[in-house]
């Protein structure tokens, strides 16, 4: 990975150079290859750099186009930048590096924003137009790559990490209060808010334009669900295999070691078999296990690393995780409650002995609906089907309240379907997945807060993007 940052310097003076040096201190972790800065009247911008594609000087960040009109740091990798590349080659276009940070340049040069829609990859950049005076942020589509802004009495800056915000001179850090009962019904904090007031994401899928006159925020795609085929089921797996073969390929274009995160489970097991099949050398594969049997998926990992004939690595976590809890949860700026970012944070550690970038299933789960609560989201919605409204709305909640004074998790699991089956779909969705129910979340906060948040429950953000579905 590397990191971006930056600030406006239009309506507010900040500290120019030593400001901009401060906030890529502050994110010095995600690129130790290379650093740079630019600083002009209206913009600064930096970027830490970690080495994928051009190794050289060349591929150093903050970029600049053939006649320094445009600047850009950019953190993440564009897989379609060698067809995008050479398309632009083809219409005179002549590049002095190898980089995929090049050919966005190139793109935004002669398509403006609309180069959105042709980049194929993960990344979050800033781009500076010198003659429009206009400073173009964007986040790819699943915003895989962070990135945070900061807005408030004239001031903007942004990061890849709250922490490069907050590297500036008084930076408010007002704690948000709607973010917090977000993060207690959810285990993190949604976009577009941060745990801070004035510190916001920029949405996946958005981009964020900047000038004298202040900024604004546009969705660029957005997943639809209205064309549905109706190819046989065959036909959808060869479509989805060949797809999956593509796209692995795609990502294993480097100029550095790579590898794979292993866990054994289906997703990254699939991503194994398909690098093994692409690569002309044994892929390297690593694995955490730990003591805990029950956590323990090292087993499965090391029967997969078997079968493609991996480079297998693997570690067993023994000591006391706690040791290490601080550590991991400072390269966290706001509250995340995921247990798996004590794995992750160890399978990285263990592969960056091994190699730079690794491969990983992240988002089978979520693109093929993994997760149980999917599952128990149909079941629950056969079975809404089979009562009348009227009868789930006024005796259901009743049986709810009877079901919850049966001790054990047998009267909390009947309390929640019940109480689930007396809302739409969308709210019960809600309320069979928030970790925190309302009654909970009364018990733990004082009644001044309360009535701060006024008519705010944390469900909203779950019926918009249910019914958006």
């Amino acid at each position: 990975m590397c990191g971006i940052a930056g600030f406006s310097l239009f309506n507010h003076q900040e500290g120019g150079q030593a400001s901009l040096t401060s906030m890529h201190e502050a994110i010095h972790h995600r690129g130790p290859d290379a650093s740079g800065t630019y600083l002009d009247e209206h913009i600064g911008l930096c970027h830490r750099r970690l080495s994928i594609l051009d190794l050289s000087e060349a591929g150093n960040q903050p970029m600049f186009s053939a006649d320094g009109n445009l600047v850009i740091v950019f953190n993440g990798e564009i897989y379609n930048f060698l067809e995008l590349r050479a398309e632009l080659e083809a219409e005179g276009v002549q590049f002095k590096s190898h980089t995929d940070t090049e050919v966005i340049l190139a793109l935004y040069a002669r398509e403006g924003t609309q180069c959105l829609g042709k980049l194929n990859g993960m990344f979050a950049f800033a781009l500076w137009d010198k003659t429009k005076q206009e400073l173009f942020i964007a986040r790819d589509r699943l915003g895989k790559k962070p990135l945070y802004y900061f807005s408030h009495n004239g001031r903007f800056a942004f990061g890849s990490e709250i922490k490069a915000i907050l590297a500036l001179e008084n930076i408010p850090r007002e704690i948000r209060l709607d973010a917090v009962y977000d993060f207690f019904a959810y285990q993190y904090v949604p976009d577009p808010k941060s745990i801070f007031k004035h510190i916001h994401k920029l949405p996946p899928a958005h981009y964020l334009l900047l000038n004298k006159d202040g900024f604004s925020i546009s969705e660029y795609w957005d997943l639809s669900f209205k064309n549905t085929s109706r190819d046989s089921e065959e036909t959808h797996k060869a479509q989805l295999k060949g797809l999956l073969e593509k796209v692995t390929k795609q990502r294993m274009v480097s100029d550095v070691p790579l590898g794979a995160f292993l866990s054994g489970g289906v997703d990254s097991s699939g991503v194994v078999a398909m690098m093994a099949q692409a690569s002309e050398t044994p892929v390297k594969t690593c694995t955490i296990g730990f003591d805990n049997k029950d956590f323990n998926e090292a087993d499965f990992a090391r029967e997969i690393a078997e079968k493609y004939k991996t480079e297998h690595h693997e570690y067993t976590v023994h000591q006391n995780v706690a040791d290490r809890l601080e550590h991991i949860v400072s390269f966290f700026d706001e509250p995340f409650a995921d247990p798996s970012l004590v794995p992750t944070f160890f399978v990285s550690e263990l592969a960056r002995k091994a190699v730079t970038v690794a491969l990983a299933g992240d988002g089978g789960d979520e693109m093929f609906a993994g997760y149980e609560k999917y599952s128990v989201d149909d079941i629950e919605n056969k079975l809404r089907n089979k009562f009348p409204e009227a009868v789930r709305k006024s005796i259901f909640p009743s049986l709810g309240k009877f079901a919850g004074k049966i001790p054990g998790t047998v009267g909390k699991k009947a309390k929640s379907l019940l109480t689930s089956l007396s809302h739409d779909p969308a709210m019960g969705f809600y309320i069979t997945n928030s970790m925190m129910t309302d009654d909970m979340w009364q018990s733990l906060v004082k009644t001044e807060v309360t009535e701060q948040l006024g008519d705010y429950h944390p469900s909203q953000y779950t019926l918009e993007m249910y019914n958006k579905a």
